[in-house]
């Protein structure tokens, strides 16, 4: 495929959602239904799900002080005969054109895991599948390829000495977590993995100069790096110094016995890191995993710079934080699912905002029907805008269409939803996007700091 004649052929849809561009304004928050048209700038391609479907870019990496970023579809196309997905990379400017598309299978036939950019627009990337991470200049043209030796980078960090600090797996295996820290020639200039003598997983970290590469992990291991625990499964929270890559501290929450209510590390909730702090969700029930989804409660932890608790600020019960952002203020807004039934049309998005003391401060009415599901990984992402607000991108599940006569399994028809905050919370505009109606395929939404948002 040549991706350099294929700018236009992107089939996407550019939503200039500012209030300048016409968008329903909400800034009182009341419950009318959006407007679903209005706003949208349309290319003229837009032919049907069955073009679209593939194209589409669904991640994206902002350059420091810049108008520009990369986007990528880690699963762009899938090979029957070799049972393996490729991947799909470009460069946007803030108005959502495509400056240049690169095949990144010319690098490695991997799938892309991660990003990092610097702020002169350079950029490295890491594979799911491959041990190789490669720096591009700003064209998207290779500078070097350093090869992990066997491990796989699952997250990619800049220092602030220039360094690339990667942390995943090794390859083969899986059994330990693996931290390369590399020069900007491409060269490894120390590799260290962590864990015991069974499996420790890396979920997800992030990186701030003043505190280390905080990450979230999984343990079997009774005797390894992140310490003791009573059960065969146990989450935590570690923090690493990467100068030296050596482990400064591991927090788990105690374990109270099998008849007590006890707190578990959610891994695959929030992570922020901020001015020193770390902030975590955990969910609190009895005797071990069994439990969890049932009358179990959820509660933000903020960790000082040591790991040690500061304090523990509960949420509610029966719901389940997923993303997290600390606004320009100071406060840290927190999404979470809120279960109300069974079914995914009954899972509706609840924000808290806390102030640094875990008080939480509001929690104001989502508009009806914006409901979310687990189904994407990414769904309920917040995204800081230059204005001091967010925008936060979800999904609902509008409606059960009638199964097909040959299936039982019932289809849904997805929506995506975008709500811009404004700095004093009040809701500034609502969107429904679904180009791909009466269908579970998903409009791809891509915010900007600048209070736009592209959706593919």
């Amino acid at each position: 495929m040549n991706f350099a004649g294929k700018s236009i052929a992107l089939l996407m849809i550019i939503a200039m959602v500012m209030v300048a561009s016409g968008c329903k304004s909400n800034d009182e928050g009341n419950n009318s239904s959006p407007d679903e048209t209005a706003g949208i700038i349309d290319n003229g391609e837009t032919d049907g799900p069955e073009i679209v479907t593939g194209e589409r870019y669904t991640k994206k990496y902002e350059i420091p002080d810049s108008e520009e970023f990369i986007a990528y579809n880690p699963q762009f196309d899938y090979d029957q005969e070799t049972k393996t997905w490729s991947s799909k990379l470009a460069k946007f400017n803030m108005n959502g054109s495509i400056i240049w598309e690169k095949d990144p299978t010319e690098i490695s036939a991997g799938v892309i895991s991660d990003i990092a950019a610097y702020p002169d627009g350079r950029f490295v990337i890491s594979y799911w599948n491959d041990s190789i991470v490669a720096k591009l200049d700003n064209n998207g043209n290779v500078e070097w390829m350093c090869d992990l030796e066997y491990a796989i980078a699952d997250q990619l960090f800049l220092t602030e000495t220039g360094d690339l600090i990667a942390i995943g797996s090794w390859e083969q295996d899986f059994m330990d977590i693996v931290v390369t820290r590399i020069d900007d020639t491409g060269h490894i200039v120390k590799q260290k993995s962590f864990g015991g003598s069974d499996y420790d997983l890396f979920i997800k970290g992030s990186y701030k100069p003043d505190t280390g590469l905080v990450f979230l992990g999984l343990t079997h291991s009774n005797d390894g790096d992140f310490g003791k625990m009573p059960l065969e499964t146990f989450y935590f929270v570690a923090c690493i110094d990467v100068s030296n890559l050596t482990l400064k501290w591991t927090y788990m929450p105690q374990y109270k016995g099998d008849d007590e209510i006890n707190d578990h590390i959610d891994t695959f909730g929030p992570l922020v890191v901020s001015d020193g702090y770390t902030y975590v969700a955990v969910e609190s029930y009895e005797q071990g995993y069994e439990t969890i989804g049932s009358n179990h409660t959820v509660s933000m932890l903020k960790l000082d710079a040591q790991g040690d608790q500061v304090w523990k600020a509960i949420l509610g019960v029966n719901i389940w934080a997923k993303t997290a952002a600390i606004t320009s203020d100071g406060r840290i807004v927190v999404n979470c699912g809120l279960y109300t039934g069974q079914s995914p049309e009954d899972v509706f998005i609840s924000l808290f905002w806390l102030n640094q003391e875990g008080i939480i401060l509001k929690k104001p009415d989502i508009p009806n029907g914006f409901a979310q599901s687990g189904t994407f990984s990414d769904t309920g992402i917040i995204t800081l805008t230059d204005d001091g607000g967010f925008i936060i991108v979800t999904e609902r599940i509008v409606s059960v269409l009638p199964a097909l006569a040959e299936s039982s399994v019932e289809t849904y028809d997805t929506d995506t939803v975008a709500i811009k905050y404004n700095k004093d919370d009040s809701i500034q505009w609502q969107k429904i996007y679904d180009n791909y109606t009466d269908s579970e395929i998903q409009d791809m939404a891509i915010p900007l700091r600048n209070g736009r948002i592209i959706i593919e």
